[in-house]
């Protein structure tokens, strides 16, 4: 016997829940460990974990290397292109219109109120009002079409 292991340990080792490490080591032998718990061979325990169902194909892995490299040069393609932006980039920009925005809506009791206090009537008030929204919308609209 090798080293003497148990599942919470092999679970970390391994990446996996201390649950499924059990479940996979079921019916392998065990000895007693500290306050009850099941010991395993470490080297039997991870090769029935990385056996041969778990073994690498090196053509598999050296496919999914070259898939990777092809998904990577693809999208370096895209961003010389113009076609695929840099997240930072484009986060950046939405902060930038939703600042400019949120500006602009702030802004506009100051500048409507001299030209609500000179209107006679509650339509026109609304009028007033809804030509500035429209206003700022339509301002926004433009600035996402770009320059």
């Amino acid at each position: 016997m090798t080293r003497p292991i148990s599942a919470a340990e092999l679970a970390e080792l391994v990446g996996r829940s201390r649950s499924k490490v059990s479940e996979s080591l079921t019916g392998l032998a065990t000895t007693p460990g500290p306050r009850g718990t099941r010991l395993y061979d470490s080297a039997e325990a991870l090769r029935l974990l990385f056996g041969a169902a778990g073994a690498l194909n090196p053509a598999q892995e050296r496919a999914r290397l070259d898939k990777a490299r092809a998904d990577m040069a693809e999208l370096e393609l895209q961003q010389r292109a113009g076609r695929l932006l840099d997240k930072s980039e484009v986060e950046a920009a939405w902060i930038a219109e939703g600042q400019q925005a949120r500006q602009h809506f702030l802004s506009m009791p100051s500048r409507l109120a001299p030209k609500i206090l000179a209107l006679n009537s509650l339509r026109d008030v609304e009028r007033a009002i809804r030509d500035a929204v429209l206003e700022a919308l339509a301002a926004f609209a433009d600035s996402a079409d770009g320059p």
